[in-house]
């Protein structure tokens, strides 16, 4: 007999957090973003990178160098240290 065990897919969620604005992102690959729609940010904003899967969050501070423009598809992230408590 086959071991059937059900499907299980997490929901994830990768996005830019950068004040009241929300950059939904497709991949994140070390330093650099794949955009999941377009965006308009300044170059040397800073932002909050979030990884959500099923509900559970982890967020890194990140420097967005060179901006965002709505022709780009890839933006490169410079990750910023976390500061000691």
């Amino acid at each position: 007999m086959s071991d059937i065990r059900p499907s299980y897919s997490p929901n994830i969620l990768i996005y830019l957090e950068i004040g009241e604005q929300t950059v939904r992102l497709a991949d994140v690959l070390e330093n650099t973003a794949t955009l999941y729609g377009e965006a308009e940010i300044p170059p040397g904003t800073e932002a909050t990178l979030v990884f959500s899967v099923d509900g559970n969050k982890e967020s890194q501070r990140v420097l967005l160098p060179e901006g965002i423009t709505s022709s780009q598809k890839e933006i490169p992230l410079s990750y910023i240290a976390k500061q000691a408590a």
